[in-house]
């Protein structure tokens, strides 16, 4: 049972089955609102939106990770470890790490994206009936709002970290350890700082559309 846990958390494998088991949830739910409604189901646009905001939520993953393993290879080397991801580099300068870093951006970024889709459009389902609902295409206008958010919380971390401003939040001794411990701290703030400007992007986006809601 052990083993059935740890692979279904971290195996690509199992994320491959959630994502298959998502999915066919979505389209029973989607088949089902349409067999109700017909033309004027709603249910199979929301879905498509979860879809694009986990998308958008991976693409940004990916090119976020391709950069900061430029920057520190370090770092995407040691977390790779963490992480325990199908491609573990033996080195920093092993050529492996830049497929490290492919995984380790989609793996971290897709629920997140999913999180932030099911919150806008909860945001756009709740008191129905003293709030006219948004539009579904209306909603994927806010996705680059959000990613503006994410990039700019990562960018202003990532300079903390680059002026050494973050080092309180590492042991004394990794100083020693790493070769490059002023990039490590740069690549930590990027990511650190990409979760904060994604929570406070998602804020922003359920903010958007009660307001818009009301208007």
């Amino acid at each position: 049972m052990d083993n059935f846990f740890s692979w279904w958390a971290q195996s690509n494998g199992a994320l491959v089955a959630r994502g298959v088991l998502l999915a066919g949830l979505f389209g029973g739910l989607a088949l089902w609102d349409w067999r109700r409604h017909g033309p004027a189901a709603r249910r199979w646009r929301e879905y498509l939106f979860l879809l694009a905001a986990t998308a958008t939520a991976m693409l940004y993953g990916l090119a976020n990770d391709q950069v900061t393993v430029t920057i520190s290879p370090e770092y995407i080397f040691h977390h790779a470890h963490e992480m325990r991801l199908s491609w573990l580099p033996e080195g920093p300068d092993d050529p492996v790490l830049r497929l490290t870093a492919v995984e380790m951006g989609l793996k971290a970024t897709w629920a997140a994206g999913l999180v932030l889709g099911a919150a806008v459009l909860t945001a756009n389902n709740v008191l129905q009936s003293r709030r006219p609902m948004l539009a579904t295409g209306r909603l994927y206008r806010l996705l680059p709002g959000v990613l503006a958010w994410t990039l700019a919380g990562g960018v202003v971390v990532g300079l903390i970290g680059g002026w050494g401003g973050l080092a309180g939040f590492f042991p004394p001794e990794w100083g020693e350890l790493l070769e490059d411990p002023r990039r490590f701290e740069s690549v930590w703030g990027v990511h650190a700082g990409g979760y904060l400007g994604a929570l406070a992007g998602g804020v922003w986006a359920v903010r958007a559309v009660w307001r818009r809601r009301g208007q």
